[in-house]
């Protein structure tokens, strides 16, 4: 990334380390899913560690993925899981 692209994502709220796919559907428990997409070999950075975690702790199901394959094999185990029924409006 050029530094010039770096800084215009910075002013628009950007923050370090956000999951690449965010899903906000609530499944069996969970309010969404974060996906975090590396290349084979990738690692992750210190930040991409912390919102995994930080997103864990809120009731998120947030993934790390190596790879198309485990990308594909989280996206479907998630939306495999039971619908979160709505809350009654009364």
């Amino acid at each position: 990334m050029r530094i010039s692209e770096a800084k215009k994502i910075k002013k628009q709220g950007y923050k370090k380390g956000i999951p690449d796919m965010l899903f906000y559907e609530a499944r069996q428990g969970y309010f969404g899913l974060a996906i975090e997409v590396k290349k084979k070999g990738g690692r992750p950075s210190p930040f991409q560690i912390q919102w995994r975690n930080d997103l864990l702790n809120r009731g998120y199901q947030s993934v790390i993925c190596k790879g198309l394959e485990e990308c594909i094999e989280a996206f479907n185990s998630y939306f495999k899981l039971q619908l979160q029924p709505k809350p009654c409006q009364g």
